[in-house]
């Protein structure tokens, strides 16, 4: 396991370098969370965690620009936007 865990950390800053974004699966209690904290805190970063279950599409987690009217919308996942029919 400590392998993995030290690749991890390797892949953690190959995706701060390039701009990138990184999910972290595993089973319960593999320290997950605990290693994104502290690796958020080590670069002078905030730490924000996002809880998914097996129906969720990536756009529900993330950024998205969405195609509504014939026209792209950006919709941050910060703005919870809806966009109704009318």
């Amino acid at each position: 396991m400590w392998s993995a865990k030290s690749k991890l950390k390797e892949l953690l800053l190959v995706a701060l370098i390039a701009g990138g974004h990184v999910l972290i699966e595993g089973p319960p209690g593999s320290a997950k969370t605990t290693l994104a904290n502290s690796f958020a805190r080590a670069i002078g970063g905030t730490f924000k965690r996002v809880q998914l279950t097996p129906d969720m599409m990536p756009s529900e987690s993330s950024d998205s620009t969405l195609l509504y009217n014939r026209e792209f919308v950006f919709c941050s996942r910060a703005d919870i936007c809806q966009y109704r029919a009318g």
